[in-house]
Formats: C-alpha cells, sequence, structure tokens
C-alpha cells in the first residue's frame, strides 16, 4: 500500500532542529486503536510529517491486540511502530494534535521539533478550512488501502462477497459493561441499549426486506436475537471458525460491519463508529431511529420483564439489569411531572437492591428518585443501610449522602444533616450535587465554622453554579426557599470551590500548582478574577494568593508568601488571612511559621473546628501528641468527620501509647471514606503491627477491589501471590 507515504527517516527543521513526527496511541480496543490510526496517516499526509505508531501492550481484555503483526503488513510495522521505551522517550517533545488549528501552526510546531499526538477514538479530525466530506473521503480511501496482514486478505475477500447490498449492521454492544465486576458498577447508557430497542428495530428491518446482520461481544445475546429472527446472520458466521487469532476476528468483524451500508448501534459505541467512519456507512442511533410509541411500548416490556421476576434478572446478568435501570430512570426523570412514572423507577431499582443487585449507582439513584417523590424518610433510611454496606464508589456514597443530608435538614434534624456532608466533603467536593447542597448548609448556616471548614465571605461570593436537578427536590426547593435569589431567580448558594485550595490538605490534596491540570480551571480562573478587595479587603487579596500557588505552583510561592506575610501584618485579627499564612508556610517548608501562624489562626477563631483541626496536625507535626490530640478530639467533637482528623488523632494516640485508641481513630477514617486506598492501607498497617494479621489480610483484599488500588496494595498483593499466600 502507499497511502502511508508520509516519509521516513530523519526529516530537519526550523534551525536545523530535527522535525517533529504524528504519533498515533491509543490503549483501548480496536476501534479507538484504528481510529487513531487512520487519522495519523491522513493528517502525516497532509502534513508533510513522518507517521509513527505506539501499538500499546496490555494485560486486561484488550490483550487480544497486542501483536500487530497479526493485523498489519510486517513491513508496514517495521517502517512506523515503536516501542514503549521509544515511545516514553518522546517525553516533553509530545504534544497533542487537534483539529482547532491551521494546517500551517501545525507544520510550524513540527518543525520546531515538537511531535504531536493523535489520539481521537471516534470521528476524524477535520483542520481548519478542511472540508469535512472531503476529509472523509481521504480516509475511507486510506482505511480501504491499509496494509493488513497477507493472512486476512481471503477472508476480507469472502466477507465482501457475503453481504451484498442489504445489509444492515447491527451492534449490540455488551461485554465488559455488563460483566465484568468494576466496569459494572458504573452507568454506561450510550453504550448500553436495551434488548427490547434492539428487537423492535430489527423487527422493522426484517418487514422491509432487509437483512440484519449481528454483531456483539455477547454471543449468547446474538443467538436470542437469531432465535427470534431467523432472517438475521450472525456477523461471526462471516469468518471462518479455525485459523485465524481472537484479535484477527474482532478485525474481521469491525471489517464486515463496515461494509454495511447502515450501522445501527448505542450512540457511545466507539467500535461501530470506527466502522461507520472508516466504511462511509451511515451510523443510526437504534433508539433515536424509533417511534415514541415504538420506544415506549419496547421499555413497557422491558418494566414488565423486571416486575414479573426481578430475582431472575439478576441470576440472568446483573449487569444488563442495573443498565437496564439507568434508561428506566433517565425516562421516568424525563417525565418528571408523572409521580407515577418516577414510583414505578424508584421500586424498580429498590427491588434490584432488595435482591442482592451490589451494582454501586443504584443506590443514589434510589436516592435521588426518592427524593423527587418527596419521601425523605426513605432516602434516610436508605443511607442507614448503605453506611453498613458501602458502594463501590465512594463518589456513589457521597452522592447517597448528599440526597439524605437533604432530607435531615428538611426535618430539622440539623446537626445530623451537617455530619453527613461534611463526610461528603473530603474525597467528593467537586462533585456538583456535593457542592451545591454544601453550599446550601453553609448559607443556611447549617454548616459554619463551629463544626465545618470556614468558608470566608470572599470565598462564600464566588459565582456558584447552577441547582440543576436539585429544583426537581422538595426538600431543596423548601430550603432553598429561605435564602435570597439573584436577580435572574437563581437561588443563592454560598460556592464551596474556595473549600479544595483553602483547606487543600484537609480534603482531597491539590499540589502547588495542582489546579493548572484541572479541567475545570479556566472557570475557576474567571469566577476569581471576579472576587471584589474593595468589598472583602484581606480576605479576598489572601485567597487570591493561596488560589495563585495551587493554580501555579512554584513560580507563584514566593510572591504569595510576601503577599500574605504583608496582609497578616495589615489584618491582624482575621483568622482566615493568618491560616492562609500558615497554609502557603508549609507549602514552603516554613516550619516555624507554619506552626506559630496555626497557632495564631485557631486563637483568632476560638470556636472554629477547621482551625482546631489546623493547629492539632501542627502541633503533632511539632512534636506535641498531647497539645494535638486535645484539638483534633475537640474539632470531631464539633462534627469535623474528615478522614486525615481521624488519622492524626490516631498518630497522636499512638505517640501517647494508646493503641486502643489509635484504633479507634483509624476505624473511623474508614467508615468516613470507606472506599478511600489511603485510609484503609493506614488501618491494614496499624492492624499488621498489633498482630491482627487477619485483619490486615481483610484490609489489603478490601484496597485490592477498588477502582484504583494504592501502588503499595497492588506491590503487597504481587508479593502475596507470588508467595504461594
Amino acid at each position: 500500500m502507499q497511502a502511508d507515504d508520509d516519509g521516513s527517516g530523519d526529516r530537519v527543521g526550523a534551525a536545523g532542529a530535527t522535525a517533529g513526527r504524528i504519533v498515533s496511541f491509543r490503549n483501548d480496543r480496536l476501534g479507538g486503536r484504528l481510529t487513531s490510526l487512520v487519522n495519523a496517516m491522513r493528517l502525516a499526509r497532509v502534513l508533510g510529517a513522518e507517521l509513527i505508531v505506539h501499538w500499546h501492550e496490555t494485560e486486561d481484555h484488550g490483550a487480544v491486540f497486542n501483536d500487530p503483526a497479526e493485523l498489519f503488513d510486517p513491513a508496514f510495522i517495521a517502517r512506523h511502530f515503536i516501542d514503549r521505551p521509544a515511545y516514553e522517550g518522546l517525553g516533553e517533545r509530545l504534544g497533542l494534535l487537534d483539529g482547532r488549528v491551521e494546517a500551517d501552526a501545525m507544520r510550524a510546531r513540527l518543525a520546531g521539533g515538537e511531535n504531536l499526538l493523535v489520539e481521537r477514538a471516534i470521528g476524524l479530525i477535520v483542520l481548519a478550512g478542511e472540508d469535512p466530506a472531503a476529509v472523509a473521503d481521504e480516509a475511507g480511501a486510506i482505511w480501504a488501502r491499509l496494509p493488513f496482514a497477507a493472512a486476512l486478505g481471503p477472508p476480507m475477500a469472502a466477507i465482501r462477497a457475503a453481504l451484498g447490498d442489504q445489509a444492515v449492521a447491527y451492534h449490540i454492544r455488551r461485554g465488559d459493561i455488563v460483566s465484568n465486576p468494576r466496569v459494572i458498577q458504573r452507568p454506561w447508557p450510550t453504550k448500553f441499549i436495551i434488548d427490547e430497542v434492539f428487537e423492535t428495530h430489527i423487527a422493522r428491518s426484517c418487514a422491509g426486506g432487509e437483512r440484519p446482520v449481528l454483531f456483539s461481544d455477547d454471543p449468547g445475546a446474538v443467538e436470542r436475537f437469531v432465535a427470534r429472527f431467523p432472517a438475521a446472520l450472525r456477523g461471526s458466521d462471516l469468518v471462518a471458525a479455525t485459523g485465524i487469532t481472537a484479535g484477527q476476528r474482532d478485525l474481521l468483524e469491525m471489517y464486515a460491519m463496515a461494509q454495511c451500508h447502515r450501522i445501527v448501534a448505542p450512540p457511545g459505541s466507539a467500535f461501530s463508529g470506527t466502522a461507520a467512519t472508516l466504511g462511509r456507512g451511515r451510523l443510526i442511533d437504534v433508539t433515536r431511529d424509533l417511534s415514541p410509541a415504538e420506544v415506549d411500548r419496547a421499555y413497557g416490556a422491558l418494566v414488565a420483564r423486571l416486575q414479573g421476576d426481578m430475582p431472575a434478572a439478576l441470576a440472568e446478568s446483573r449487569g444488563k439489569v442495573g443498565q437496564s435501570l439507568v434508561h428506566v430512570v433517565r425516562r421516568a426523570q424525563a417525565h418528571g411531572a408523572n409521580p407515577a412514572a418516577l414510583r414505578e423507577a424508584a421500586d424498580l431499582v429498590q427491588s434490584a437492591i432488595g435482591a442482592g443487585a451490589q451494582l454501586s449507582f443504584l443506590w443514589w439513584l434510589a436516592g435521588e428518585l426518592l427524593m423527587r417523590l418527596g419521601d425523605e424518610q426513605a432516602v434516610i433510611a436508605l443511607s442507614q443501610l448503605v453506611e453498613r454496606n458501602p458502594p463501590h464508589h465512594g463518589s456513589d456514597l457521597a452522592r447517597l449522602r448528599a440526597f439524605a443530608a437533604l432530607g435531615l435538614a428538611a426535618q430539622g434534624r440539623k446537626a445530623r444533616a451537617a455530619a453527613l456532608i461534611v463526610m461528603a466533603l473530603p474525597d467528593w467536593a467537586d462533585l456538583p450535587l456535593v457542592a451545591r447542597v454544601a453550599g446550601l448548609f453553609y448559607r443556611l448556616g447549617i454548616l459554619r465554622r463551629g463544626n465545618a471548614l470556614m468558608l470566608s465571605p470572599a470565598a462564600a461570593a464566588l459565582p456558584a453554579g447552577s441547582a440543576g436537578p436539585l429544583t426537581e427536590i422538595p426538600a431543596f426547593r423548601r430550603l432553598a426557599a429561605t435564602v435570597p435569589a439573584d436577580r435572574r431567580g437563581r437561588i443563592e448558594d454560598a460556592n464551596i470551590l474556595a473549600l479544595s485550595w483553602d483547606w487543600a490538605p484537609l480534603l482531597r490534596h491539590i499540589p502547588p500548582g495542582g489546579l493548572a491540570r484541572h479541567p475545570r480551571h479556566a472557570a475557576w480562573d474567571r469566577r476569581m478574577a471576579r472576587v471584589d478587595p474593595d468589598r472583602h479587603g484581606a480576605d479576598a487579596r489572601s485567597l487570591a494568593a493561596i488560589y495563585a500557588i495551587h493554580r501555579h505552583g512554584a513560580a507563584a510561592l514566593e510572591g504569595a508568601l510576601s503577599e500574605l506575610r504583608a496582609l497578616a501584618q495589615a489584618a491582624p485579627r482575621d483568622a482566615m488571612v493568618a491560616q492562609r499564612l500558615s497554609h502557603a508556610a508549609l507549602i514552603a517548608r516554613d516550619h516555624a511559621l507554619y506552626r506559630e501562624t496555626a497557632e495564631n489562626a485557631a486563637e483568632l477563631a476560638a470556636n472554629s473546628a477547621g482551625h482546631l483541626a489546623w493547629r492539632g496536625i501542627a502541633r503533632l507535626r511539632g512534636r506535641n501528641p498531647e497539645g494535638a490530640l486535645a484539638d483534633l478530639e475537640a474539632a470531631i467533637g464539633r462534627g469535623l468527620l474528615l478522614p486525615i482528623v481521624f488519622n492524626a488523632a490516631a498518630q497522636a494516640a499512638g505517640a501517647l501509647g494508646d493503641p486502643l485508641r489509635e484504633g479507634e481513630f483509624l476505624d473511623r477514617a474508614v467508615r468516613v471514606t470507606p472506599r478511600n486506598g489511603t485510609q484503609i492501607m493506614a488501618r491494614r498497617d496499624y492492624r499488621l503491627r498489633m498482630g491482627d494479621h487477619a485483619g490486615a489480610k481483610a484490609d489489603l483484599a478490601l484496597a485490592l477491589s477498588l477502582q484504583v488500588p494504592p501502588p503499595r496494595a497492588l506491590e503487597l498483593g504481587a508479593a502475596a501471590r507470588a508467595g504461594g499466600q
């Protein structure tokens, strides 16, 4: 093939620098890799650059594609493919190529020696000024002449002959999203579409004289559909049963799908999206292509099936039940004015939970539905149940805690409401639901300096986001009715974003410069620019200084520290100015100033739980465990239920020779954030030290079950397996 005629070897750009290259890399399954490759090949030709490809090797479900020699011509691989060390060696000379700039700007970056990474998994990159239709034609031509392995030539020819002109492909996405123990813990509504919707569409195609060709990563699903629709063809039957590898089979099935003139699929499927893009077929969203009446009937059949025997449905596939319920809930919420639809959805979700579904997201889905129905007591009961059996994802627990906190506040149980939302803050203060409930609680005085981290006036004045779906919840509306609205009638909540950098060491850690890598940093910059120094004085200026450190890192540290010193002298009675100076001193490793200003801030804000905890940790680092424990216990007693506070109290108790209380504090830290690997491993170490080998082993197993296990847990687990334990 000559479609990749993009040159090879070193080329020299501006000022004698070695020219950069176009780099194709994806670490997912085949669809994304092929889309990235074809995009990179086209752009290498357009920009006159050399193409290189790093073909990722993995140990997960993509391992069947690890050997590119099974898929591509050896000469193509030898010319363009690089190994992992070579890819990592690109280092800082690797930048992202996208379609939002002129081609000349890309050429300039390449001439300057920058390598441009192409990682587009869906769709084609169209540079400014290019015609999308022409780009699609180019990509189709590259795909048609892609240098595949010689062994794939005969089966590809047989596929073209077998399909004819009336084949319509159906991609029934199942696989890991309904079977992988970790993947099924999240909703995938754009990848999973219920069987009844597919059945309706396939029946329509058969009636129209078309031949459905069924592709799926779940052979059982294909067999069910073929049994119902004898005219349908298994996509797998187009590929020989023997003589090819699993990776080659997947590629041939994608090739077959790309030969069909229409591809009917979920909207979020990279596999079918790639086939449509490369084969120039028409991609159709299976649900949107049906009439509203057809969709209603399909979902009516699903609901009747689940109502008829939920345990049997779960026994067949709890993953399918969970993903099906996501759609049931979404449809009920879209018709929120109809309480019957919400109640039906809530009953189904609760039925799945009661039957032992053990799917993380179902807990907060049930909580949201019940809150919309005004059944606060049911949500509170659900929250109490889930505290004893935490869901897989900490974010799901945080959402349910936020809903339960709303319910408790609406019942006037403010202390428990405050405790629940504080427990949701350590790892999840940036979740919109948690942030808006906490912001409302600060405005209502449910959260205040006495029982929570202090939110200064300048921090609270940052513009808050929309309340969104919360406005559909009666408890939220009742509580919000007691606080002012802005000129457009929106509820004015306090914005808690600033807690994340004001009190960063006590919440999810944001290192200096860390905000620059956050996807929302530009929006935060705009909000910080609206803080009014004339209105809030030293508070606003000190907030800007601590933000600058987290936004710009070391480059801003010296200037911010100098600014905070001056502000502390100018406003000696402002506790938050003193605390921010202490925070900056900690980052600058000026430990004497850190401890001195921590003491000062706590004295200025005598009843502030946050300042007590801050001083307690400073005292612990200053080798004063007795004073530290007094402060930390006082903060906990006021309701500051943060894991780092419990951890520090455990360290202080241990230093004072009280291992029993040390263990109690570590247990409480895990209860606050039960899916936090740091807390689990800290308790594991304590248990091992106390000789509780069974407990330590159980904690290690718990840490390894997390979506992202801590690196040390992985190392210990590997060592245990190697030792036969």
